[in-house]
């Protein structure tokens, strides 16, 4: 009996040593495979962000060819086409005004409430904060003026840069006040956006100036044919331009500035709404195809040059015509103040490798009216002025600051041009 029960006991004790045994195999067998898990998920993970950083890498790759494509494919204006392209735009204007303006302001036609017609309020009001001087002084300066058409290039120019020339995304606007508002809106926020994303102003701007370029070549479409240098615009920013500017037109010819105009027959006045059409037509696609360039042209308002004063060295001013200036060194008109902007001041900034934001250079110099002598004699409580012009001094001013002083002048006779 014992020895029986001794069997027993030590069979169990086997059986219990065997099942301890292969417990344990289980344990290292599982724990083997806990192991084996973790480095498969270890090496999934190192895995996974390999492709992460290849994916990356491969996205830069292709920004990067894609950028150094386009800019290869890109093919700046030199600014030689530019000035040559603003010149005969501001050549048209004045012929244009010339051709079809009344010849003298007797011929206006005034509204019976106001003694003078709106287009010479609105010009009055902007000058006179410009000059610090009296507003009624100022209509009377400009209602001297000999030349009606030389106030209807002011009118043309000042139409041009509030509808045109001051918008950056003008491409993008179809000139409806609550769509500009929010769509074209949003452009211009996040144009100022991305120019201010850092500490770095330099970089900011170049960051800017890039977005901006960028974004407006995505409305071209270029030939396959040919070396690549002809740019064409899309079938829907080529629609929206034409469209937009033909509404620009029409507000500037149904406005009161049409007062200028002389009475013509039908033939006539369907003549002339094509080729005022055609010159805003113009207008449009030489500044919006200026937005493409890596260049920032700067199309300044004529708020940054009335009242400065006029040197005919200046790097940003030049007379009028009609001033018959016999060459650079005549200083008959040096001293006198500027009253009318017939046409905007082009400035330059930058590169096309989108560098030296910092630096600016005059494509086109502000073709000028002036407003006799700058002195204050006369008129004790003048106070100068100072042309707005930020940035670096201009290539081309000879020498002379970007800023420069205007006090106020008197009320002088006017000119006599024959």
């Amino acid at each position: 009996m014992q020895q029986r029960l001794d069997n027993q006991q030590e069979h169990l004790h086997r059986s219990l040593e065997a099942a301890a045994n292969e417990t344990n195999r289980l344990r290292v067998s599982l724990q083997q495979e806990k192991n084996t898990r973790h480095e498969a998920q270890r090496g999934l993970f190192e895995a996974q962000n390999k492709v992460e950083d290849i994916k990356a890498d491969i996205q830069s790759l292709q920004l990067a060819d894609r950028r150094k494509q386009s800019q290869e494919a890109w093919f700046s204006q030199e600014d030689s086409i530019v000035r040559d392209n603003i010149f005969q735009l501001f050549r048209d204007v004045r012929n244009w005004s010339k051709a079809y303006g009344v010849k003298s302001l007797a011929n206006v036609t005034r509204p019976p409430s106001n003694k003078l017609p709106a287009w010479a309020h609105d010009l009055a009001r902007e000058t006179s904060s410009s000059l610090r001087l009296p507003y009624e002084d100022v209509q009377a300066r400009i209602m001297l003026i000999q030349h009606p058409y030389v106030i209807l290039c002011a009118l043309l120019s000042k139409h041009m840069q509030a509808k045109i020339f001051g918008n950056s995304f003008f491409a993008l606007s179809n000139f409806d006040a609550a769509w500009n508002r929010e769509e074209v809106g949003a452009f211009e926020n996040m144009f100022r956006h991305t120019k201010n994303m850092a500490n770095d102003a330099l970089a900011n701007n170049k960051n800017g100036q890039i977005w901006r370029s960028d974004t407006m070549r995505l409305l071209f479409s270029r030939s396959s044919a040919g070396s690549g240098t002809e740019r064409q615009w899309s079938d829907e920013a080529n629609r929206t331009i034409m469209e937009t500017s033909h509404k620009v037109a029409a507000d500037f010819m149904t406005g009161p500035n049409s007062t200028l105009l002389r009475n013509l027959s039908l033939e006539e006045t369907v003549i002339r709404d094509s080729e005022i059409l055609a010159i805003f037509r113009r207008a449009a696609f030489v500044f919006c195809e200026l937005q493409a360039e890596r260049v920032h042209f700067k199309w300044h308002p004529a708020q940054d040059i009335l009242g400065s004063v006029f040197e005919v060295t200046s790097g940003f001013l030049e007379a009028d015509r009609l001033y018959k200036l016999e060459d650079d060194q005549d200083h008959s008109h040096d001293g006198k103040v500027v009253g009318l902007a017939l046409t905007p001041l082009v400035t330059a900034h930058g590169n096309p490798d989108a560098e030296d934001y910092d630096r600016m250079r005059v494509i086109s110099k502000a073709i000028v009216w002036l407003f006799g002598e700058a002195t204050e004699e006369g008129n004790p409580g003048a106070q100068s002025r100072q042309m707005r012009i930020r940035n670096e001094h201009p290539t081309s001013a000879q020498g002379h600051p970007h800023l420069l002083p205007s006090p106020v002048p008197p009320m002088p006779p006017m000119p006599n041009f024959d």
